[in-house]
């Protein structure tokens, strides 16, 4: 069985002014708010059990999820502002750690869905650059296990996507280590996808790059990834 966690607690600054009035996990495309597109997505996944979203900013406008969606919980990250992305996993149920997890950044959008049932490896999203614009990008060993996360414009460095999966055994060590205390000062001082890396090297854990295709998913951070999101939302 699986368990989803969306996180979608930042400002998204750089989309202002339309963030001064909506959180851009919010933000509709064809009419739907991006987080439930992203939500429909992740049910599609038989063995999922249940979704958590980690909300911010303007969190009182998502807790309308609650009653549309079963299985679904609000959790509020009340220092969002001040930590970083890795904190939040220290607000989860302890149980959710017994369990497959998708670890779901609250501002990915797909066109076609890239969840399913049979992801049970340690992977995280990735995909092949097509231009040599400087973006966040994966670092891979001679063994093809992901050992960082860089900016890079480098064509054969693949870009980092918003998404990983982590199974059972290994969510169950990382469930140790948040118990931790100096692991909570790394915790609020690191985004999500980069203490998972730092963490695989720490745990031994083989964590693989999970190809996904350039023209169907994408990041919501700036205008020009809106403007792009509903030109191809239209075809």
């Amino acid at each position: 069985m699986k368990i989803a966690v969306i996180f979608a607690a930042g400002q998204g600054k750089r989309l202002n002014p339309l963030t001064k009035k909506t959180h851009k996990s919010l933000i509709k495309i064809n009419g739907v708010p991006l987080i439930e597109h992203l939500i429909n997505n992740l049910l599609a996944v038989k063995t999922l059990k249940q979704i958590f979203v980690i909300t911010g900013y303007k969190h009182e406008k998502f807790l309308y999820l609650q009653e549309k969606y079963q299985n679904l919980q609000i959790i509020f990250n009340e220092n969002y502002f001040k930590y970083q992305s890795a904190y939040a996993l220290t607000l989860l149920p302890t149980t959710v750690f017994d369990f497959d997890l998708f670890l779901v950044s609250g501002d990915f959008v797909m066109k076609t869905n890239c969840f399913n049932d049979k992801i049970n490896d340690n992977v995280m999203a990735a995909m092949k650059k097509e231009t040599e614009i400087e973006d966040w990008s994966y670092r891979l060993n001679i063994q093809g296990n992901i050992i960082d996360i860089i900016e890079s414009d480098d064509l054969d460095h693949l870009l980092a996507s918003e998404w990983a999966h982590i199974t059972q055994p290994w969510a169950k060590k990382i469930a140790v280590h948040l118990n931790n205390s100096n692991e909570l000062e790394i915790l609020k001082t690191t985004m999500i996808g980069k203490y998972l890396i730092n963490r695989s090297i720490k745990d031994r854990i083989l964590l693989k790059p999970y190809l996904i295709d350039y023209h169907n998913f994408w990041d919501l951070d700036d205008k020009s990834d809106l403007q792009r999101i509903k030109k191809v939302f239209k075809k």
